[in-house]
């Protein structure tokens, strides 16, 4: 059966004067310099959202977790294993567009502020 497929970036927010600064600017909003630490898939909505709780890494005062919904899939293709987490192995989400438009949960925080990725559909996770 066809299910929405949804990617997992987490990481922290780099400042402007940060060197790595504009290499990590060119998504979502393209107004954050957004540093990945961590990049997963799953078919399960709620169960990536409690994975957020630890991805400040004890950084609570600068932080992102953003969830895009990457498309349709079948969940009982043998392509799309899950282990025992709900998250896929082996998937290359190297097509992954990063589209604001796309997004359907984020948590966020700059300098300890909340921080909103300007045309998501959705509130900062921290502000509802």
């Amino acid at each position: 059966m066809k299910k929405p497929l949804y990617h997992v970036d987490e990481g922290y927010l780099l400042s402007k004067d940060d060197p790595d600064y504009e290499a990590y600017s060119s998504v979502y909003d393209k107004k954050q310099g957004y540093y990945d630490t961590d990049q997963f898939e799953t078919f399960d909505l709620e169960r990536a959202k409690t994975f957020s709780d630890y991805a400040s890494d004890g950084n609570l005062d600068n932080f992102f977790v953003v969830i895009t919904n990457i498309g349709l899939y079948d969940d009982e293709d043998e392509n799309f294993a899950a282990n025992e987490n709900g998250v896929l192995k082996d998937f290359d989400f190297s097509g992954v567009d990063y589209d604001v438009k796309d997004i359907v949960w984020y948590k966020a925080m700059k300098d300890g502020k909340p921080v909103v990725i300007e045309g998501a559909s959705v509130p900062n996770a921290l502000t509802v």
